[in-house]
């Protein structure tokens, strides 16, 4: 097992062994025994191809997971199986391969001439991983159990396989966002008392580890951080996965959950429409009868946190627009808006917006202008009240002086 980049020094400082620990070629009832009466933090187990295209047999097949469960029994951290020049079985190694990574506990690495397969950082980061420790002869989770849920009690969230279809919402519905913010794409972040279920990732991940590349990311908030502990749970599952879809949704509790998705597909504007040089697409989703959808079924991409115009929004209603909807922004502040109704593009665009943003200066202008009307005529009544003020207060003045001289001449009199 001797690589360019690792040789055996190398894998024994890995798995924390001495220089030269002992190996033996043992049968599977010889391990089988060895096994029983021990307890590991590690176990490595050989296997070279020609058993493992053996393993097809009913019985040998048997044998072999038989001893990997054992294994995975007795050991508290990691079951290791290097499957040695499967390259003339690579079908039967595939196979096998399939059903040994279903258990708990595993991890299937193909050496090919004293090579590896996996990239000698990854094995190191998946072996170097804290995780979860089970108790001595506890039984391992049955994948029945673990196609659902890969579940971490212990933790705040769980990482769990085929994404239920449960529309959970990127964002309430327009009547009831009109409530907190007409123009606010809300996000998990946002939230201060229960929030509704908020997907605030959606992605692929490569060979284990979370994808932000243009063509990969869908949805995602600045201000979100992935746990790493589900960071390191995705790259334990799904280290030798090219591309796995994944979601990450924010609960009511605060609580974080992970789900895969394999059947999620990568988004593209290829054949739907064209953006002009300098455009950013914020958005793709449907509107229905006038109203845009947040689910998360109809979300196809979402970019950052950015605000919809009203304008646009009141726009869509008014039209009762119907289809696919694109939501641009080009100049830093110009937004535009297509809407795509059974094949057919219509650009609600920049002439809608400009539209609107013009009835909003004539408003802004008439409404000044009325401001400054009101403040003259304010300014005129001002002047007149004053002025009329004065006036009594003169002739109030006049009076009890008169008054008072009249009295003044009763009392002389």
């Amino acid at each position: 097992m001797h690589g360019e980049e690792y040789g055996e020094y190398a894998y024994c400082m890995i798995l924390h062994l001495s220089k030269d620990p002992f190996v033996g070629n043992l049968s599977i009832t010889k391990v089988e025994e060895y096994l029983k009466n021990y307890h590991f933090g590690f176990s490595v187990l050989v296997v070279d191809g020609y058993t493992v295209r053996d393993g097809c047999d009913d019985e040998r097949s048997k044998e072999l997971q038989r001893l990997v469960r054992l294994a995975v029994d007795k050991v508290v951290k990691k079951v290791i199986i290097l499957v040695c020049n499967g390259q003339s079985t690579t079908n039967t190694c595939d196979e096998f391969i399939g059903q040994i990574n279903k258990l708990e506990k595993t991890f299937v690495v193909k050496v090919n001439n004293g090579k590896l397969t996996v990239d000698p950082d990854i094995l190191y980061h998946v072996l170097s991983l804290k995780m979860p420790c089970s108790t001595p002869n506890a039984q391992s989770i049955p994948q029945e159990q673990d196609v659902n849920a890969y579940l971490l009690s212990k933790y705040s969230y769980k990482v769990s396989e085929n994404y239920p279809q449960r529309n959970s919402s990127e964002r309430k519905s327009i009547d009831e966002m009109s409530a907190q913010n007409s123009q606010q794409l809300v996000l998990g972040t946002q939230f201060s008392e229960r929030p509704p279920p908020v997907v605030v990732l959606r992605s692929f991940v490569r060979h284990g580890e979370i994808s932000y590349r243009k063509e990969d990311l869908q949805i995602g908030d600045p201000e979100f951080q992935v746990p790493s502990d589900i960071q390191e749970r995705l790259l334990y599952k799904f280290w030798n996965k090219p591309l796995v879809g994944v979601r990450v949704i924010k609960l009511s509790n605060g609580s974080t959950e992970c789900h895969v998705d394999h059947n999620l597909k990568q988004f593209t504007l290829d054949e739907e429409i064209q953006l002009d040089t300098g455009k950013k697409l914020l958005l793709k989703t449907r509107v229905r009868n006038g109203k845009v959808s947040f689910e998360d079924n109809d979300v196809k991409y979402k970019y950052r946190n950015n605000c919809i115009p009203e304008c646009i929004i009141d726009d869509l209603q008014m039209r009762k627009a119907d289809g696919d909807l694109y939501i641009s922004l080009h100049d830093s502040d110009k937004f535009e808006a297509i809407i795509k109704e059974s094949g057919k593009i219509k650009q609600v665009a920049s002439a809608a917006v400009n539209a609107a943003a013009n009835a909003v200066a004539n408003a802004a202008n008439a409404a000044a202008n009325a401001a400054n009307a009101a403040a003259n005529a304010a300014a005129n009544a001002a002047a007149k009240a004053i002025k009329q003020t004065n006036k009594g207060k003169s002739t109030k003045s006049k009076k009890k002086t008169f008054e008072f001289r009249s009295l003044g001449r009763n009392s002389e009199d």
